[in-house]
């Protein structure tokens, strides 16, 4: 598979450790969704900076997948990386900068 990176909803399936996007992003929400217990998945900022991190825990009880929402205004981050994804999918919805 491959990350997808167009238009305002990407798709990341892979950790890269390069930086997805070298230049400022607006992050309104992000979703990890996973395939087993104790999914782990990390994004962080082009300097390495912790953006969001999940750990997905019993999925029998919680689910497959972690979300979280910036609110209206969204986060503005300079570039972005996935640096740990254990297995599934990362759903990063970008706003206008």
């Amino acid at each position: 598979m491959a990350n997808t990176r167009t238009g305002p909803r990407w798709v990341l399936d892979t950790a890269e450790a390069v930086v997805v996007s070298g230049t400022f992003l607006r992050i309104k929400t992000i979703r990890f969704v996973g395939t087993a217990d104790d999914d782990d998945c990390v994004v962080s900022d082009a300097a390495g900076v912790v953006i969001w991190e999940s750990k997905l825990g019993d999925v029998s009880v919680n689910g497959y997948q972690d979300e979280s929402r910036f609110g209206d205004e969204g986060i503005m981050v300079n570039g972005l990386t996935v640096t740990t994804l254990d297995h599934g999918k990362v759903y990063v919805y970008l706003g206008k900068v």
